[in-house]
């Protein structure tokens, strides 16, 4: 039985050194705002996808709108600052 190459392709070098410049820069840019985690903290940390953003979202308007909602632990500051940071993360990963 014969298997079909589905993918055959090559990338110019011009190409790839463009996407390499690209890479580059979005490192050079990106690099002072990343924290690097190790396997364990990565494992630790609350994760977040499509279904969890939107209660995130709603739950980000009822502390900004009544603080009563707000546990006395948390900083709505720091609580907005994380929440916009997703937020544009999760827009530079899915465009």
């Amino acid at each position: 039985m014969s298997t079909k190459n589905s993918i055959s392709i090559q990338i110019p070098e011009e190409e790839l050194t463009s996407i390499r410049d690209a890479l580059n820069t979005l490192k050079s840019t990106l690099g002072p705002y990343l924290v690097a985690l190790s396997p364990s903290e990565r494992q630790t940390i609350p994760k977040m996808g499509d279904g969890t953003a939107p209660f995130v979202e709603k739950v980000m308007e009822y502390a900004q709108d009544d603080g009563q909602f707000l546990p006395p632990f948390l900083d709505l500051q720091e609580m907005d600052k994380d929440w916009t940071r997703s937020i544009i993360g999760w827009d530079l990963g899915h465009n």
